[in-house]
């Protein structure tokens, strides 16, 4: 996330452009500050509730470009499993902050942890067999700000995380 002078924040690869002309305008992990009560870039302090929801915003107005600006009728956000619900509530009030920057009406989000959301997706997927009832699966992201591990347990209904752990100042950025 960048801050110009002007107080708009530009996201992607706009943003890793701009930094090199003003590196104290530039957050490049905003992820890592979800749980400050402000971050400062430019010499203005931003709430990280604004820095996600721009980013948020960047893709919520790329998927109502493809899908004829029509809301999408469910939205899971997914997020590290050592997120306390207050840093999900900060997600969750960035993704209402960007759909009201856009004029459009979310549905209220399901909070995933991402391990389960891989671990999910990695069931579905039709190339190989998923994990049986009781199996043991490993997820790593090494996401752009950091890194996460997990061993979750498959169950009836999903997959339950046994133990997580990570590091936050290691990541494809870093």
């Amino acid at each position: 996330t960048n801050a110009p002078s002007d107080g708009a924040l530009v996201v992607g690869q706009q943003a890793d452009h701009d930094a090199g002309y003003a590196l104290d305008r530039f957050e490049p992990t905003p992820k890592r500050k979800i749980a400050k009560p402000s971050v400062r870039l430019g010499g203005r302090a931003y709430e990280p509730v604004e820095l996600v929801a721009a980013i948020l915003g960047r893709a919520l107005r790329e998927a109502l470009t493809q899908h004829d600006g029509l809301p999408p009728d469910w939205l899971v956000l997914t997020h590290p499993v050592q997120w306390s619900p207050t840093q999900r509530d900060v997600l969750g009030a960035a993704a209402r902050r960007a759909a009201q920057a856009l004029g459009v009406q979310l549905p209220e989000p399901v909070f995933v942890p991402e391990p389960v959301a891989a671990a999910q997706w990695y069931a579905r997927d039709t190339h190989h067999e998923p994990p049986d009832v009781g199996q043991r699966v490993a997820v790593y992201d090494l996401g752009g700000g950091t890194f996460d591990v997990a061993v979750l347990e498959r169950t009836d209904s999903g997959f339950d995380v046994l133990a997580s752990g990570g590091i936050d100042p290691l990541g494809g950025h870093d």
